[in-house]
């Protein structure tokens, strides 16, 4: 029953759908089913994959590059990648608002836009938390956090494509098995 539930909220068809879309809080929308599948889980989903892949990358990649000790750049490491994700969920969230609102496709163009909005965004959070874990200038953390921006502009840029590559595959596959 779990996977049939699942497989009819993503392909968004049949009765489990209908009952998918009913609100378990009578009236709010927002505690659906439809809601915590499609929307929450989903955003949960995508942001532990990419930081924890991130971070399996990036982590002892900066501490050599950098000559600093894996424990102490992997605590810093670690508090930006729980600020990221709250920052991605929310970042997302109104992006993905506005996407549907103004009916942008998810070209090329849109996906480096997104990017670098993001990266503006979290900069905002990461500069100071950066020079204060470091100990060093806000210009040492600025040159700092533009070689994260740069690696993570690249690996985001290439992780959504994957992620929603995969994701439509999943779509496809369970619309296919009912």
């Amino acid at each position: 029953m779990p996977r049939a539930f699942l497989a009819s909220c993503v392909a968004g068809r049949g009765a489990l759908w209908d009952r998918c879309r009913t609100p378990i809080i009578t009236g709010c929308a927002v505690f659906s089913c439809e809601f915590f599948i499609n929307t929450l889980l989903r955003r949960v989903l995508h942001a532990v994959l990419f930081e924890v892949g991130a971070l399996v990358i990036l982590v002892p990649l900066m501490s050599i590059g950098f000559g600093m000790d894996m424990f102490h750049f992997g605590a810093l490491a670690l508090m930006l990648a729980v600020a990221a994700m709250i920052s991605n969920m929310l970042y997302n969230h109104f992006y993905e608002m506005v996407e549907r609102r103004y009916a942008w496709r998810r070209s090329v163009r849109m996906r480096v836009v997104h990017t670098l909005g993001f990266e503006a965004f979290f900069m905002a959070i990461a500069l100071p938390l950066t020079a204060w874990w470091l100990a060093i200038s806000v210009l040492d953390a600025l040159l700092l956090d533009v070689t994260f921006s740069i690696f993570f502009m690249l690996y985001a840029f290439c992780f959504n494509w994957v992620f929603d590559i995969a994701r439509q595959r999943l779509a496809a596959r369970m619309a296919t098995n009912r």
